[in-house]
């Protein structure tokens, strides 16, 4: 489990995709379950995307990885990659692509990812990384 009241700068970083019926309010901060990651390569770039579900979801309990969410939510994370690769070809630009061959990354891999991006965030935040060490390409 990750708390994001200790952990908040994972949403400045991370877009964290809930697993929800509703789409939840605008702002709102929950405790939330990660189960995979999506590589997504937008404009030459890495830009994770976490899938998670709200503990406060009754079916919270129900998955604890990648597999659960195959298994109790059949087609969300094709779904989830299939959105995320063409929601930008309307205004004209090339769809995303992403690594990992295309698939999702389990549990273990998202809260790796996780860590290393809040690591990466609380370096910058206290700027204890050089001005000439830090990269934004």
């Amino acid at each position: 489990m990750l708390k994001l009241k200790e952990h908040l700068e994972i949403m400045i970083l991370l877009m964290s995709l809930r697993l929800v019926k509703d789409g939840g309010k605008v702002g709102e901060i929950l405790k939330i379950k990660p189960l995979a990651a999506l590589a997504m390569i937008d404009e030459g770039e890495l830009d994770w995307k976490i899938v998670a579900i709200s503990l406060d979801d009754p079916r919270a309990s129900l998955v604890n990885d990648i597999d659960g969410v195959e298994k109790h939510f059949p087609g969300t994370l094709t779904a989830i990659r299939d959105w995320f690769r063409d929601y930008k070809i309307p205004d004209g630009k090339p769809a995303n692509k992403f690594g990992l061959g295309n698939k999702a990354a389990n549990k273990d891999y998202a809260l790796k990812v996780i860590m290393e991006t809040n690591e990466s965030w609380a370096k910058l935040v206290k700027r204890s990384v050089p001005a000439g060490e830090l990269s934004l390409v």
